[in-house]
């Protein structure tokens, strides 16, 4: 019996070995576990974050692209808005010029333009429209023509170290230019 007996001590040393090392074996097998499953989650995290994040980026760059084709449609119908304002407040100024022409004050107007130079070398222009008004400067100019480019009317007199221009087409430039400017919240 002795001979069974270590055989049986042999076979419980054998065991309790085998059970502590598969203890020790599930023991290092569920701590490897929880370390993949930890570093699986936080790469799960990461890649997460990182989509997130470029999610993030394309719907900004979307939302600014969107932004900035508003804005520029915006500009773009202010400023027809601005362009049809100026033709309609051209289109009225141009009713009272025509208005103004027909009346005495218009002459006057061009007498006191040109009194300026009266009596000056040099040529005084007028519009095609006042060419039946240059009798009115014949005793005080030398030489009178007509000038094609002055639209609306109004003078201009040129002479080598003078150039005036009076033209009611100068001046409404200026009116224009200077409603462009004052409204510039309407030029964005």
């Amino acid at each position: 019996m002795p001979i069974k007996n270590n055989k049986d001590l042999f076979m419980s040393f054998v065991l309790n070995s085998a059970d502590q090392k598969t203890e020790q074996l599930k023991g290092q097998t569920d701590e490897y576990i929880e370390q993949t499953l930890r570093k699986s989650e936080r790469e799960e995290r990461r890649k997460a974050v990182e989509a997130l994040s470029r999610i993030k980026q394309e719907i900004m760059l979307e939302i600014s692209a969107t932004a900035s084709k508003t804005r520029e449609e915006y500009r773009k119908s202010v400023l027809l808005e601005r362009e049809k304002l100026l033709d309609e407040i051209k289109s009225g100024v141009l009713k009272k010029i025509d208005g103004f022409k027909k009346t005495d004050d218009y002459i006057a107007f061009l007498k006191t333009s040109a009194a300026a130079f009266s009596g000056k070398k040099g040529t005084l222009c007028l519009s095609p429209e006042d060419s039946d008004k240059t009798a009115l400067f014949e005793k005080d100019f030398d030489h009178i023509k007509i000038d094609k480019t002055i639209k609306y009317g109004g003078l201009r007199f040129e002479s080598e170290k003078c150039f005036y221009d009076d033209t009611l087409d100068s001046r409404l430039s200026a009116a224009l230019d200077d409603f462009r400017n004052r409204h510039k919240e309407l030029c964005l």
